[in-house]
């Protein structure tokens, strides 16, 4: 049986835990650097193999954070402290289909700088709600100035669909509704998201194909005008950063992602208009070959994000296509945003076109399997074609699902404001409580006991994805 804790106890190992947290934040910082590089590494050479990472995100877990999630174990049987945690430093990493994930997985455990030393596939075998990911704790060694330190990290692995249940999942059941009702639901969005990767999974069939390597002069033709497109590039990310700092609805930005329109791409794009690949055309007459993607969960998300853009006027739009309105012709829907940006070149300024690329959460894993479709001969196959139906039916009656929660979290969220007027009601809401300053406040009050003494209240251990 665990041991239960008295507040004033429970505090001093939350100090306790605090100042282990602090000492060790460098190594931390460093196992993160040393990861992302690793993983970097991996990504890469996956992504010459035709494996497609939709995203990836990586943090250190903030110290409030952690201290909630102390707090939250205390008197379980598994306390959570800077000796026991696993998830400090977190990966995510958001891939096109289930075969990319297994490849993924194999490629961490293959690799002599990553020693895997735990791993749940609640891929194959799902939470009850319906989530599915795999998880794996991987061991680091990390040089200080007492020499090498091992350092665990959490990296999840999971499809972009998979990525759709998920963040529902954190929003309504972790950190929201618990009811059976929500659970229900959560259920039903899990059954059909797995239909969507079935579905997915026939129209691939057969489809995956090595991206195909530029040629050495290629690749030199396309190095000469490569400066101006990295220059737009840049000046643009500022502009996205701003624009999610500043955004009134940030928490709807799923992610972000950018990119720079592969040579092959770009010479399959100039063939097809029948124009020469040359550094002129490359620089005037491809207006993709920077896209940055954005990335919210539901279509009335898009909506608000598309109509605050064009009020905030932060980009230069010089031109826009309604792919939500009117999909291609293979079913993809997104909402397009030509920008420019004027960058200094050897003569003057130069004017870059680049592209937005506003889209669901759907829009983008459906977007990411299309990619498969351009590097295969048979995509006018009928097979193809049918299974590719099949799959917009089924991410449609998600969306129409996924609008639904949507509404359940809006209510939710009207039921929290009129409960926050209760002091009792924000006891219980864990993850809003600022524990930094609570213990900053318990230390004052220990040495001027006449104030009073601040009580921790007990709250009652949620479960969810941590």
């Amino acid at each position: 049986m665990a041991k239960k804790y008295t507040e004033d106890q429970k505090f001093e190992i939350m100090l306790k835990e605090q100042e282990e947290f602090r000492n060790n934040l460098d190594v931390y910082k460093k196992g993160l650097e040393l990861l992302k590089l690793t993983l970097s590494d991996i990504n890469n050479s996956l992504r010459k193999k035709g494996l497609g990472i939709v995203y990836t995100t990586d943090r250190i877990k903030s110290e409030n954070s952690f201290l909630e999630k102390v707090h939250r174990k205390i008197d379980s049987s598994e306390p959570f402290n800077t000796k026991s945690a696993h998830d400090i430093i977190g990966f995510r990493v958001i891939l096109r289909n289930l075969e990319d994930v297994r490849a993924y997985v194999n490629s961490i455990h293959n690799n002599p700088l990553i020693k895997v030393v735990n791993e749940k596939n609640y891929i194959d075998d799902p939470k009850e709600s319906g989530y599915k990911s795999i998880h794996l704790i991987v061991e680091i060694p990390v040089d200080t100035i007492m020499g090498k330190k091992k350092v665990h990290a959490e990296i999840q692995v999971r499809t972009a669909l998979m990525d759709v249940f998920a963040r529902e999942e954190h929003k309504l059941n972790y950190k929201g509704d618990c009811s059976a009702e929500s659970r229900e639901e959560l259920f039903e969005l899990s059954l059909a998201l797995t239909n969507c990767e079935s579905s997915f999974e026939n129209a691939l069939k057969g489809t995956m194909v090595k991206p195909e390597e530029p040629k050495k002069d290629e690749v030199e033709k396309f190095n000469k005008v490569l400066p101006y497109f990295e220059k737009a590039q840049k000046k643009l990310q500022l502009k996205i950063d701003d624009l999610k700092d500043n955004y009134p609805n940030r928490d709807d930005i799923a992610f972000t992602s950018d990119r720079i329109k592969p040579v092959t791409s770009i010479k399959r794009k100039l063939k097809k208009r029948k124009l020469s690949y040359t550094p002129f055309n490359i620089r005037t007459k491809i207006t993709d070959v920077v896209g940055f993607k954005i990335v919210v969960m539901t279509r009335k998300e898009l909506a608000s994000l598309l109509t605050y853009i064009k009020k905030s006027k932060i980009f230069d739009i010089i031109d826009e296509k309604n792919y939500v309105k009117n999909p291609k012709e293979s079913g993809y829907k997104g909402y397009h945003l030509k920008v420019k940006e004027n960058v200094l070149g050897p003569n003057g300024q130069v004017e870059i076109v680049s592209e937005i690329q506003l889209q669901t959460m759907l829009m983008a894993a459906w977007s990411a399997n299309e990619d498969v479709f351009y590097l295969d001969k048979n995509l006018n196959n009928n097979s193809i074609k049918y299974n590719l139906s099949v799959v917009s039916k089924n991410l449609y009656a998600v969306a129409e699902r996924l609008d639904r929660l949507k509404e359940k979290e809006l209510e939710l969220k009207k039921s929290k404001l009129i409960a926050l007027k209760n002091k009792a009601y924000m006891n219980r809401c864990n993850h809003e409580r600022n524990f930094i300053k609570e213990l900053e406040e318990y230390k004052k009050n220990k040495k001027n006991p006449s104030k009073g003494s601040l009580k921790l209240v007990n709250v009652k251990e949620k479960k969810g994805e941590d």
